[in-house]
């Protein structure tokens, strides 16, 4: 009876640290703020794109954030390399101190010979390593939504 004690207090001990542990994990994330433009709408051809992120903890902070958008050419370096996929992923590396603010534009392009019915613009933050404490705080809207106007012949928000 003594040995069945020993083990469930054993037990409920492993599981008040593991609990504790969560708790000082999430008092300690870093909160990151991030969004990205929201336009109402855009013509084809060569279209810049700003993400944004602000660092509100109090430690410094390194993390991905991710933009998605299908069915798009991505202009890396503005008029440098261009390639093509359908489903496109480009991913943004921020490192900042505590209070920073850092704003990065990227350019993608749709031809003029082409008609994409409908856009869509994911942004999401990514940790680098498991163990990194920071944690994103959505400011706006993190997808966006853009049909393809007949009669204005641009891009509209959804």
């Amino acid at each position: 009876m003594v040995r069945i004690w020993k083990i469930v207090i054993a037990i409920i001990a492993v599981i008040i640290v593991a609990l504790t542990s969560l708790l000082v994990i999430q008092a300690y994330q870093v909160p990151v703020d991030y969004w990205m433009e929201q336009e109402n709408g855009f013509s084809k051809g060569l279209i810049p794109w700003t993400i944004y992120c602000v660092n509100d903890g109090e430690a410094d902070v390194d993390f991905y954030l991710v933009l998605t958008l299908e069915n798009v050419t991505w202009a890396v370096g503005h008029n440098a390399l261009t390639y093509r996929q359908v489903l496109s992923v480009m991913k943004f590396r921020f490192a900042l101190h505590q209070g920073d603010t850092e704003q990065k534009t990227v350019y993608f392009s749709i031809s003029e010979n082409e008609t994409i019915h409908t856009l869509e613009l994911s942004l999401t933050l990514e940790k680098i390593n498991f163990w990194d404490m920071v944690k994103g705080t959505r400011l706006y809207p993190i997808t966006l939504y853009y049909d393809w106007n007949y009669q204005q012949g641009s891009y509209v928000l959804h």
